[in-house]
């Protein structure tokens, strides 16, 4: 197996533990933050690996996607925390996953 199709089959993982976090904490169970925080490693490590090596003309979208991965490792901290703002952490991160997806590129 190519080291191509490891990054992308161990993102899909991080991302389908993520999103069954969210899932699981925004019904109140207990083990939904747990879940998005083991999904949430593999995911950083990935967009960090993703920004390293990255093209000069990337550069600045990968930075972009990290600030996105700080929002979400600020809202797995307020979801241990307890606090009821983690949500919006989430959606403004979302959006910006979302912003870059649609950027593109002349």
């Amino acid at each position: 197996m190519s080291s191509q199709k490891i990054v992308s089959t161990t993102y899909l993982a991080a991302m389908l533990l993520i999103l069954t976090g969210v899932f699981l904490a925004t019904i109140e169970h207990e083990s939904g933050k747990y879940l998005f925080s083991i999904g949430l490693i593999p995911y950083t490590a990935i967009r960090v690996y993703r920004f390293i090596r990255s093209s000069s003309d990337n550069k600045r979208k990968n930075f972009i996607l990290l600030i996105s991965n700080i929002m979400l490792i600020l809202s797995v901290a307020a979801i241990f925390a307890n606090k009821s703002y983690w949500m919006i952490l989430i959606l403004i991160a979302a959006v910006i996953d979302l912003i870059i997806s649609l950027r593109k590129d002349y």
